[in-house]
């Protein structure tokens, strides 16, 4: 049938309808406002699956005729949001001046004029009957909006490419391919190697980057007088830039100009969900992740704060799947160094499940939930993208980076900060010669390096002199695993961690008033001692 529909170019009029579903896009936003909803469009099934086939031959096209700029990294495969911020962050650190400004589209999937994407099918060699296939898809189109249980009138969409449909990416991708290769001619980036980077692309997310003002005017002049040419808008209020530069040098305070309006410098703005401080720290990134991940934690404890009874695999579970993916969001960038902020978060999720207050030791929180540290995730998510770095492709953009970042070797580089780490898993021979590590192995001694850390800062605590005599190994206690009320848990975590109801008194006047024995009440007297809990 698909085979049928294709020759003929086509198609059933049920597959050119959609109806759309209104979700509100934050709890917060007034519901009655309709742009602060984002539709949701369901398609026939079958004309997705058409249009996966369709996709999957364009996207051939594209890749085997080298049609898109390697800077362009938005629904390609073997690609990633973590290649443009490993490129970005490895920029503007080896620079000691960068301007990056972050053009913002007005609903640009939307907004795209249907004869000009034919024209830029045509153009790109995309003709005859696979022409005819995308156009049968896109002709006489029509939408309704689902208000609970009732349909509105269908409606007629006469531009954008369609909401949900597998093809739309790959043909916006190259829809805005103009643009890129536009920029890139005017050959005003950063020079990086024998490479000059001036735009990164991640479908509808526009970075341009020059070292100058002067030459960041040009790029912006560029891009007004492409988007009037191609008919898209910019949100003039929403584009920003950031000037990224050393701590010891001023911001600039040239005006940058698009549309005829001036464009506002920032100190910080989230591209591809990480958020690049001027100074490259990535300090306003982890409280931004810390504050998600504090939120997800809480929507975990709410849905699960009801049962009676959940286990600590599948509290763990749940961690894993819902809240850490938030606290190591790219971390193969910034990983390297600790962020307390986000191990807080960890923390507070151990806590809850051993049900300790917050004062209770942090080396006693650890040892029994026998979690690691979120370092220790994220300098193996810096060795995940170490390896992927290296068996790159050599004519991709980002190895190019990558492969420059290694010779410049600034203090406070990737590569500077992933040599110390390699040394200390005495791995230096892999990291001169470029070689992928073996993950799990070194993951292995990433914990065995915490563990002794842990136990010797563990000697050094004296409120947890009567824990390290029995908890010698770090690991999650057994009795964690036991099914037993939350209630008993706690008080088994709290005696254990030393945290208990406090009287205030010194060691010597601490005498117990249970069994009258005039002996100090501590951990030995309750469980070895005292006549009053044998029967416990």
């Amino acid at each position: 049938m698909l085979s049928l529909t294709f020759s003929c170019g086509l198609i059933p009029s049920v597959w050119r309808k959609a109806i759309i579903c209104p979700i509100l896009k934050d709890i917060n936003t007034d519901p009655r406002v309709p742009s602060n909803y984002r539709g949701i469009s369901l398609l026939s099934v079958v004309a997705k699956i058409y249009s996966s086939v369709l996709n999957n031959r364009l996207t051939s096209h594209l890749e085997e005729n080298d049609l898109l700029v390697d800077e362009q990294n938005g629904f390609r495969g073997d690609r990633s949001c973590l290649d443009h911020v490993f490129t970005l962050s490895s920029i503007v650190k080896n620079r000691n001046s960068t301007f990056v400004t972050f053009i913002d589209l007005r609903k640009a999937f939307d907004m795209v004029d249907r004869e000009l994407m034919e024209f830029c099918l045509l153009k790109n060699g995309i003709d005859g009957q696979f022409y005819n296939a995308i156009k049968s898809l896109y002709t006489d189109t029509e939408s309704c909006v689902r208000l609970g249980n009732r349909l509105t009138d269908w409606f007629s969409c006469r531009s954008g490419v369609k909401q949900g449909d597998n093809l739309s990416p790959t043909i916006f991708s190259l829809f805005i391919n103009d643009l890129a290769m536009q920029i890139k001619a005017l050959n005003k980036g950063v020079p990086v190697g024998d490479l000059n980077i001036s735009i990164l692309l991640y479908a509808d997310d526009i970075a341009l980057i020059t070292q100058n003002e002067k030459d960041m005017q040009a790029l912006l002049n560029t891009v007004e007088s492409w988007c009037k040419q191609w008919r898209l808008k910019i949100i003039t209020d929403k584009t920003k830039v950031v000037h990224f530069r050393k701590r010891q040098r001023n911001r600039s305070q040239l005006t940058l100009k698009l549309n005829g309006r001036d464009l506002s410098y920032e100190s910080s703005y989230k591209y591809l969900g990480v958020i690049f401080d001027e100074f490259a720290s990535f300090k306003d990134n982890a409280e931004n992740l810390a504050k998600s991940a504090g939120r997800a934690l809480g929507s975990v404890i709410s849905k699960i704060h009801g049962i009676k009874s959940v286990g600590f695999r599948t509290f763990e579970k749940l961690f894993l799947c819902g809240v850490a993916p938030i606290i190591d969001y790219c971390s193969g960038v910034w990983g390297h160094k600790e962020f307390h902020n986000l191990h807080s978060v960890q923390l507070k999720a151990m806590r809850y499940f051993l049900g300790v207050h917050r004062f209770t030791p942090i080396l006693a929180i650890q040892g029994e939930s026998g979690w690691p540290p979120t370092v220790v995730r994220h300098r193996v998510n810096v060795l995940r993208l170490w390896n992927r770095l290296t068996q790159m492709d050599a004519d991709r953009v980002t190895r190019k980076i990558f492969e420059w970042d290694l010779t410049e070797f600034k203090p406070d580089s990737w590569s500077s900060q992933t040599n110390d780490l390699f040394a200390s898993l005495g791995l230096d021979s892999m990291f001169r010669n470029r070689q992928p590590c073996d993950i799990s192995a070194s993951e292995g001694k990433l914990i065995d390096i915490y563990k002794d850390k842990w136990n010797s800062d563990l000697a050094t605590v004296s409120k947890l002199r009567t824990y390290r005599l029995f908890k010698t190994v770090f690991k999650t206690e057994d009795y964690l695993y036991m099914n037993i009320p939350k209630s008993v848990r706690s008080t088994f975590s709290m005696f254990r961690c030393g945290i208990l109801r406090f009287r205030g008194e010194s060691p010597d006047e601490r005498l117990c008033t249970v069994c009258n024995s005039g002996e100090i009440e501590d951990e030995k007297h309750f469980l070895l001692s005292c006549v009053k809990y044998q029967e416990f």
